[in-house]
């Protein structure tokens, strides 16, 4: 679950939706699942960001060829 872009690359290729949900205990589920997701998650500031590992580069470059078909 997640927002659709408003730009002209997501216009052309994705097939993106909004949706309004009223039931209240699956909004309720979409809740505790982004709170349960918040604390599996750690922040990533600018200094971590740049020491990471040419490991993590080089996926971060093959992912980046393969954006146009995800």
């Amino acid at each position: 679950v997640g927002s659709s872009n408003l730009d002209s690359f997501s216009y052309r290729r994705n097939d993106e939706l909004n949706a309004i949900v009223l039931d209240r205990d699956f909004n309720a589920a979409l809740a505790q699942s982004f709170h349960d997701d918040l604390g599996e998650s750690r922040p990533i500031s600018r200094a971590r960001w740049f020491a990471r590992g040419m490991w993590a580069r080089f996926k971060e470059t093959v992912a980046r060829m393969f954006a146009p078909i995800l």
